[in-house]
């Protein structure tokens, strides 16, 4: 094998299974020819879990007959999800002609239960999605193209994918998995409970058996050009384009020839300036982008024309650009004091779920979704690595103000008791963020490895004119901290084998999930700890692991307060072959 190809003749396959059910297994492998570069890649994968773990606390609350709230413990029960996929690649690596070249296909298939809304205000019982792509790859890499210097990467994709969601049941549900009862009064005074039935005919709304298709192509070139050992120029171009057609088999034939059909295209240019100065000590970035996003949509509705109903097609074309420009710069007063900084107006275009919807992720349309634009500053140091003995210790601090205009977030609705709970992306308006991160890393003598993190800000609303000015943006976790311990020991049990053992926490404090303030918007404070290890055998061939998440068993949560899993067990299996 040619040095520097990066690719091992191997074939590895792993299997685990743990807690709510869970299977997951994959294989993948390697193999290139020495003397033509010739390179196969291939894996494929399954996963599969009830996911009915238990959920708890003031976000999962039984509806009684009468309407009162009681909250409970129970387990979810519409949320099992599968998968099964395979990816091939075929083409040349370390040639003459090329660094890489590889022509591939992705294919998977998947299956998901959709247990709730946005929130988890009620459960769902028979709504599902199930999907499937199809993904051709073209990726081509190749220094010193034509010149020395001179550095072209491509990476080109086609996909077909197709999205299926079916919501037919019309009757409520609790989270005990039973028929939601309601009062019924009757004339002569008695009362009874009867099933009660959703007022728009299904668990999300109208009843539905869509489909969504997609093709979508994206194209990333990047051109480096290294005009001396300390200068760089760099382009990039991104081209980003989407035909979606959505169709439902239960509308009537009048309905579908009323269907909106919508495309969007977008173009990134990306050019920078890179150069190191005084012996690699100050390094800077100076780059510019320009975006233009277009979006398409077609929508066919009735009017009448001279006294007669006629269908007609309104057209709509919306077109936005802007740019975006910015200038990293680091500076090492010695070799372990590294000063950083960076200025940029950073520019995130809407992406097409967030324009078009998704049902399946709970989301509907905004074609009016507006560019999000944010001027940032970024100020830091890193210190670091310090070397005394068997110790090694590096840190680093930055803090950060971010003035953002047309925040695109998902809407956030103070109505938790709403039973339907899809919402758009929206454009929040003004924002301003100022905080801080910091970050540690420890080694002991190559064995002990620990590293810590920490985040803190304050997100908050500036439109002067609404009630929630200076209020902090809802949903945004503001407080994270997050460390990692691992240590290995040599030769345990048997010589050449290795122990691994480590241990990971995450603390979540207490964070709004509505605009309105109040002690059941907040999610509770959260501090997840899992452990485990894992056992190498001598021939390295054979891996063994065990894993415990969240060991204490405590409420986690998305940042819609959407419970996450409880303390739950894995054991995975490797094996790798190497040599062929």
């Amino acid at each position: 094998m040619k040095k520097g190809s990066g690719i091992r003749n191997n074939i590895t396959a792993a299997v685990s299974y743990g807690s709510f059910n869970t299977l997951q297994s994959d294989v993948s492998g390697a193999y290139r020819n020495k003397k033509s570069g010739l390179t196969f890649r291939g894996s494929a994968f399954q996963a599969y879990t009830d996911n009915n773990y238990k959920i708890w606390g003031r976000f999962v609350r039984l509806e009684m007959p009468n309407g009162r709230m009681e909250p409970i413990e129970t387990r979810r029960f519409n949320d099992a999800f599968r998968t099964f996929g395979g990816r091939f690649e075929i083409g040349f690596t370390d040639v003459k002609w090329a660094d890489n070249a590889m022509l591939g296909y992705n294919g998977s298939d998947a299956y998901n239960e959709i247990q709730h809304g946005q929130y988890m205000t009620r459960p769902y019982k028979g709504r599902f999605t199930e999907s499937q792509a199809h993904v051709f790859s073209l990726n081509y890499a190749k220094r010193d193209l034509f010149t020395k210097g001179l550095q072209l990467t491509f990476n080109g994709v086609y996909s077909d994918r197709d999205q299926y969601v079916q919501d037919t049941v019309t009757y409520n549900y609790t989270w005990l998995g039973e028929l939601h009862r309601g009062l019924r009064f009757n004339n002569d005074g008695s009362v009874d409970t009867v099933p009660t039935r959703s007022p728009f005919g299904a668990q999300q709304g109208t009843p539905t058996m869509a489909n969504i298709n997609r093709k979508i192509i994206n194209l990333r070139s990047n051109l480096n050009y290294d005009i001396t050992p300390n200068h760089r120029l760099v382009f990039n171009h991104v081209f980003y384009t989407v035909d979606r057609e959505d169709t439902d088999a239960l509308r009537t034939v009048l309905d579908m020839s009323y269907r909106a059909t919508n495309d969007l295209n977008k173009h990134v240019f990306s050019f920078a300036h890179e150069m190191n100065a005084f012996d690699q000590r100050l390094k800077t970035n100076l780059f510019g982008k320009f975006y233009q996003q277009q979006i398409d949509r077609i929508n066919p509705y009735q009017a009448t024309v001279n006294g007669v109903s006629t269908r007609v097609i309104d057209t709509i074309r919306n077109t936005k650009t802007t740019t975006g420009f910015g200038l990293a710069v680091s500076y090492a007063i010695t070799p372990t004091i590294i000063l950083i900084g960076s200025g940029e107006r950073a520019v995130r275009m809407p992406a097409e779920g967030e324009i078009f919807g998704g049902p399946a992720e709970n989301v509907t349309a905004n074609p009016a979704l507006r560019p999000e634009i944010s001027d940032n500053l970024n100020l830091g140091v890193r210190l670091g690595t310090f070397n005394i003995n068997r110790h090694h210790l590096s840190v680093g601090f930055s803090g950060f103000v971010r003035n953002t205009k047309d925040q695109i977030m998902q809407r956030t609705d103070d109505r938790l008791n709403e039973a339907t709970q899809t919402s758009p992306f929206v454009n929040l308006g003004k924002a301003q963020a100022i905080g801080f991160e910091a970050e540690m890393n420890y080694v002991y003598h190559q064995k002990l490895n620990f590293n810590f993190n920490i985040s803190k800000f304050n997100s908050l609303f500036k439109m002067r004119e609404t009630v929630h000015y200076n209020k902090q943006v809802p949903n945004l976790p503001f407080f994270t901290m997050n460390g990692t311990a691992q240590y290995h020991i040599d030769h345990v049990l048997q010589q050449k084998s290795r122990l691994n053992l480590y241990y990971n926490f995450g603390y979540v404090d207490s964070f709004n999930i509505t605009w309105d303030e109040v002690p059941y918007s907040r999610t509770p404070t959260q501090f997840i700890q899992d452990f485990g290890a894992s056992y190498m055998f001598p021939n390295s061939r054979f891996l063994v692991s065990v894993d415990v998440k969240n060991f204490t068993n405590r409420a986690a949560f998305d940042n819609f307060a959407v419970q996450k899993p409880g303390r739950a067990f894995y054991l995975k299996l490797n094996y790798t072959i190497n040599h062929f």
